[in-house]
């Protein structure tokens, strides 16, 4: 970027505008445009999952996370909500099997059919939903899973998950003036299959 920005002719009218990745959601990041204002405001990231401002599941499970670990971690880095996700959707493939043997097979064969798209029965992704999941297995009906990540409908035959992704930018802290890494109230709806919001204020301004 710094090379970009250094080579970028002088005489041009427009300059680069950048979109990210969430693994460059870094201080280093901030640190680099901190002095370069008109740069901030060229620069959007993107994140797979949720907003928790729309998704009650994660902002639950972001309380759940701050009065359970102390060690100074955050709920919101990249990944951890889609790992606790992962875990309930592994242990759920284990309920849907009777193989006393297990290999990985047996579980995604689990998954498949308890998974499959039709009179599902909806189960939230939390400690809360472990029993209505585990009655539904029992009952021989199929699930749908509402993650902390956002709604997982997989597509049985590839595995797949398509999520939402959030639009991130960089603001300016009004308080103490540093920058900081905010969901910009854009995003893509993977269930509607478009962009929807709009890029708040604190982004452009």
């Amino acid at each position: 970027m710094a090379g970009i920005e250094s080579n970028w002719p002088a005489s041009a009218t427009r300059r680069a505008r950048y979109l990210l990745s969430n693994g460059l959601q870094v201080k280093e990041l901030l640190t680099q445009i901190d002095v370069n204002e008109e740069l901030r405001k060229r620069i959007l990231l993107t994140s797979p999952g949720a907003d928790p401002n729309t998704n009650n599941n994660l902002s639950k499970f972001l309380v759940r996370y701050r009065t359970t670990f102390k060690d100074g971690t955050v709920g919101e880095t990249f990944g951890t909500s889609t790992v606790y996700d992962a875990a309930y959707v592994a242990a759920f493939g284990l309920a849907a099997t009777r193989n006393g043997d297990l290999v990985g097979s047996d579980i995604v064969a689990g998954l498949r059919r308890i998974l499959a798209p039709d009179n599902n029965v909806p189960v939230e992704v939390n400690a809360d939903g472990v029993k209505v999941g585990l009655d539904a297995i029992e009952a021989g009906k199929t699930i749908t899973l509402r993650g902390t990540s956002g709604a997982l409908p997989f597509d049985t035959k590839t595995g797949d998950v398509t999520s939402d992704v959030q639009v991130w930018c960089v603001i300016r802290n009004p308080v103490n003036q540093s920058l900081q890494f905010q969901t910009s109230g854009l995003f893509y709806s993977a269930s509607l299959a478009q962009m929807q919001g709009a890029l708040g204020a604190s982004c452009t301004n």
